[in-house]
């Protein structure tokens, strides 16, 4: 796992620059164990921007800020999939893309750090016990062997954990932004930024602003900083923090945590078992979805015919479970 983190966090950096970054503020939904790390980060607590990899656009960086001008960065740098296999089944019943496969994972035979790591997901109530996950090799088959394992009869559960780690950050130095306002007219919103058009390019964006003094708690005004960043984060404006390339590992990370989904598919009522009675919910929900809701999970947990979005597929491949019949 080290090593795999490793990679990622060095891919994360040489992209974080260029990539497109949205502006949000706490109330935009991330992971909910990003609550958390905003809880204990410090007092108001909010994300003002996310920057995701040009390699994987899943993976995010939170940047988060608090009252006192200490900001810090939060990245998600692994997904790791473990799957319990149907009875009777095993990973040779699974059709997966070329470059992916399942295996058998004994962490105890990874390096100390590793295990430290897995020692702190466990803490927040991740279990990566022994047992079979998924592995690739490029972002991209990361997708579609997720696809590939909910369509598969082989599996009865998917457990989906993202590892998050937390590293600090000096501040925030110039931001570029996308709009139609001139410079002037967005400097004039923000005048505790202390902002000044830079020289600087960057793709897709409009221009590049300097901060005569980067936001971190040596500013001499941190809290106005912090106010103004916040007023920006909700204006719904398009704008990245260009921090540069940044030169880390894995064991650089101050914290590390995650976040835990677990996919049984085809249950989508959510009872823990896969029957007839899915199939019902299902087509029932297709009907009328206001008088037949199922639960978000429910829904996740019953796509699982390939085709993106709830069908008749779907309710017969539940069908074919219920009668162990099923086939890709």
């Amino acid at each position: 796992m080290k090593k795999t983190m490793k990679i990622f966090a060095a891919m994360m950096s040489v992209s974080m620059m260029f990539s497109a970054m949205p502006a949000i503020a706490s109330a935009t939904p991330f992971y909910p164990n990003m609550q958390r790390a905003l809880e204990e980060f410090g007092e108001g607590a909010v994300v003002v921007n996310v920057a995701y990899s040009s390699n994987d656009k899943d993976a995010a960086t939170y940047f988060v800020l608090d009252k006192n001008g200490n900001m810090a960065r939060f990245t998600e740098v692994e997904t790791i999939v473990s799957v319990k296999f149907r009875n009777g089944y095993t990973a040779d019943d699974v059709e997966l893309p070329e470059g992916t496969s399942i295996k058998y994972e004994d962490y105890s035979n990874y390096p100390d750090a590793a295990i430290r790591q897995l020692e702190h997901l466990r803490a927040d109530g991740i279990d990566l016990s022994p047992g079979y996950y998924l592995h690739y090799k490029y972002f991209d088959d990361k997708k579609t062997a997720l696809a590939a394992i909910k369509a598969s009869p082989a599996i009865e559960q998917i457990n989906i954990a993202t590892v998050i780690e937390k590293y600090p950050w000096p501040g925030v130095s110039d931001i570029a932004v996308n709009t139609k306002m001139s410079a002037e007219d967005f400097i004039a919103l923000y005048p505790e930024l202390d902002l000044t058009v830079s020289d600087t390019k960057s793709n897709g964006y409009s221009y590049v602003l300097d901060l005569a003094d980067a936001v971190s708690p040596r500013m001499k005004e941190p809290g106005k900083a912090y106010e103004a960043m916040v007023r920006l984060a909700e204006s719904g404006t398009e704008y990245k923090f260009n921090v540069g390339l940044a030169e880390w590992e894995v064991g650089d990370a101050i914290d590390t945590f995650g976040h835990s989904e677990v996919c049984a598919p085809g249950d989508a009522n959510c009872n823990g078992t896969v029957d007839v009675a899915d199939a019902v919910a299902v087509l029932q929900y297709m009907t009328n979805s206001e008088k037949y809701p199922l639960t978000a999970q429910g829904i996740i947990n019953a796509d699982i015919d390939g085709e993106e979005g709830l069908t008749g597929g779907d309710a017969k491949a539940i069908q074919m479970i219920d009668a162990w019949i099923w086939d890709e």
